[in-house]
């Protein structure tokens, strides 16, 4: 995925602050992915709709319904979302682009095959109260958006920025529209909007991927049948457990008797964690737009430079030389992520009380939110490491990281609903990732410091 770093330092024709500002703001659109621009769009939907004074429960049911799909999506598809990632990666670098449209169509095959039957059965399970039109609708929701977070797997390798920011803006303008005028229709038209976009976000994208990588063939399952190409057991599972673990503790929210309320059907929400969390989550798209680049531009290049010596028989002082570069790029990684985001979570918290009061939110919330906004940022660290690990081929490590993360944000939430009490919410999480990002840093040092023997000796 290296491609696109060097096309984002191509933006850097000099030092303008239009330059910055280009090469920032594409790397936070392609970072923060579709989930972030919904999350915005919902929010703004239910915002004006709240103050034309509609029916706030049906908005409530709607995007609670919408952080359902997300959360299902995201975790459905992690199944697939680095390990075709890997197998793309190696395609490119095998010289074997023409496997890798038909790859992606079976991948969405499977997808879309065994997703179906997942979500049926989650309907049947738990919106069995609701009409068999906004079934059918989330159901389709659900399968557009799981083949498009496989579809982002494939954009990071094209470098058509403003074709790809059009989608984006288009489809979920398209979201708003429908959404407001679409009052007579009430749940069911609000649901349908999403579909909707969602659906053209999907083809469109796939248009893009089936435009720029060409093929004779239709569909190909090699990804699961070739065994020198197969998919990974430690990415498989990695990307699960982290998808899990980052969801795992709403989920004890939404279904604790304390925290959790009833919104549709069977459909639980929590008043209390849900919105302070997700706006939390919002504040982290400037550290987000520096890891990207700082990932994909600076340590791509040094990865590439110190692997391309081993490979060519450099000599020892240039591999050592690259080496150190590679480090301290992760070195300015880290501290750019934690000094920019620390510094715009710190206008947050001084602005957070007009932003509560701007959303009609209980000021009640600001002490969870304020532990969320750190929390959050811990993450967004967490995920720098494993994926530095994960260019590093620390599978494994990653894997096992990712299980520690999902299985103490699991316990540590436990204890703050059934044991702690209100005021130590969010504090689980908080402490999970905490320790999971600390965990990942040893792991890390660990690894860069035994590199060379590993490189030349168990290779």
């Amino acid at each position: 995925m290296a491609g696109i770093g060097f096309e984002l330092k191509k933006l850097f024709k000099d030092n303008r602050l239009i330059s910055i500002f280009q090469v920032y703001g594409y790397s936070a659109l392609l970072s923060s992915g579709t989930w972030m621009i919904s999350i915005f769009s919902i929010l703004f939907i239910g915002l004006i709709k709240t103050y034309q004074n509609k029916n706030v429960a049906e908005i409530i049911q709607f995007q609670v319904s919408i952080t359902y799909l997300l959360a299902l999506s995201l975790i459905f598809s992690s199944f697939f979302q680095l390990s075709f990632s890997r197998y793309i990666a190696d395609m490119i670098f095998h010289k074997k682009q023409e496997r890798i449209l038909p790859g992606f169509v079976g991948v969405i095959f499977i997808i879309f095959s065994l997703g179906f039957i997942f979500i049926l059965g989650f309907s049947f399970l738990f919106l069995r109260h609701t009409s068999p039109f906004f079934i059918i609708l989330f159901c389709g929701s659900f399968l557009s958006l799981s083949g498009m977070w496989i579809a982002n797997t494939l954009l990071l390798g094209i470098k058509k920025y403003k074709l790809i920011f059009s989608a984006y803006l288009f489809s979920y303008s398209s979201i708003i529209l429908l959404a407001f005028s679409a009052g007579n229709y009430k749940l069911e038209g609000l649901m349908f909007s999403f579909f909707f976009g969602n659906s053209v976000l999907f083809f469109w994208l796939s248009a893009i991927v089936v435009k720029n990588y060409k093929s004779q063939d239709f569909i190909d399952f090699g990804f699961l049948s070739d065994k020198e190409y197969s998919l990974m057991p430690c990415l498989i599972f990695g990307s699960f457990f982290y998808n899990m673990g980052t969801w795992i503790d709403k989920a004890f929210f939404w279904f604790s008797e304390n925290t959790g309320y009833r919104v549709l059907s069977k459909l639980n929400a929590s008043i209390v964690y849900d919105l302070p969390l997700f706006l939390a989550y919002l504040s982290i798209i400037p550290g987000m737009a520096i890891f990207f680049y700082r990932l994909e531009a600076d340590f791509a290049e040094k990865y590439e430079l110190f692997y391309k010596n081993v490979r060519e028989g450099g000599t020892l002082k240039e591999i050592k030389d690259y080496k150190e570069e590679m480090t301290d790029t992760v070195r300015i990684m880290i501290r750019e992520v934690i000094v920019v985001q620390g510094i715009f979570d710190l206008l947050i918290y001084f602005y957070s009380p007009a932003v509560f009061e701007m959303l009609n939110m209980p000021k009640l919330y600001l002490p969870l939110f304020h532990i969320d906004l750190i929390s959050v940022q811990l993450q967004l660290g967490l995920m720098s490491m494993l994926s530095v690990l994960y260019y590093m081929d620390k599978r494994r490590e990653a894997m096992w990281i990712s299980l520690f993360f999902m299985i103490s944000n699991s316990i540590f939430t436990w204890i703050t609903i059934k044991h702690l009490g209100p005021f130590f919410f969010g504090y689980g999480f908080g402490f999970s990732v905490f320790s999971s990002f600390i965990i990942s840093l040893y792991v890390l040092r660990k690894t860069f410091r035994n590199l060379e023997y590993e490189t030349f000796m168990l290779r």
